[in-house]
């Protein structure tokens, strides 16, 4: 089996995990994430076969995560991708490699990204939580869990605890340089929105 096979095979079982999530952590995410990091490597020479299979299996414990707090989509994710990978083909290394940028993906801890691909791939993934996705992402997280718009523990008190410093954490030079231009954006909409709140516009 030819590698684009192997690949067709690991994007079709990954699928199936994104069944019933939110738009914010659908199959589509784990798309733009993807394209995402795919033009982030060819900025740092990273390998896209690694970040297109980490892109595709990134979130598949996630619903888990959602129906039991205990469980760690990443540390999860990582274990299962080994096992869809090794009976997809793949070699060892990949397995690992790609382990690795799934394990070391997740905001709120985990190991650090030693890799070049996994430090392109923390990038992407964080990226498509800014610019005008990542404000319609935090609006459809809220929509699906009855977060209120504004106030304690509210979606815009979301954009200032975690998203407005994801640029902060941005390994690649590219990753940066996309992050500040996304920044900018999601500061001028809360701007915006904060006077539409207050009848000031």
């Amino acid at each position: 089996m030819d590698y684009k096979k192997k690949v067709e095979k690991v994007r079709e079982r990954a699928k199936s995990f994104y069944k019933g999530l939110d738009p914010s952590h659908d199959f589509q995410h784990c798309l733009r994430v993807k394209n995402t990091s795919l033009k982030l490597a060819e900025s740092c020479g990273a390998d896209k076969l690694i970040l297109e299979l980490s892109a595709y299996l990134h979130d598949i414990g996630r619903s888990l995560e959602e129906d039991d707090s205990s469980v760690c989509h990443a540390e999860w994710g990582a274990e299962k991708s080994k096992e869809i990978l090794e009976e997809s083909g793949f070699s060892e290394k990949v397995v690992e490699r790609v382990s690795h940028c799934i394990s070391s993906h997740r905001y709120s801890g985990g190991p650090e990204p030693k890799s070049i691909e996994a430090k392109v791939f923390s990038d992407a993934d964080n990226l498509d939580a800014l610019g005008a996705i990542g404000v319609s992402r935090v609006f459809s997280y809220g929509g699906s869990n009855g977060t209120p718009f504004k106030g304690d523990s509210s979606s815009l008190e979301h954009f200032e605890e975690k998203i407005l410093e994801l640029k902060d954490r941005m390994y690649t030079e590219k990753g940066l340089e996309m992050a500040e231009e996304r920044t900018v954006f999601v500061e001028r909409f809360l701007d915006r929105f904060n006077k539409e709140w207050d009848g000031k516009l």
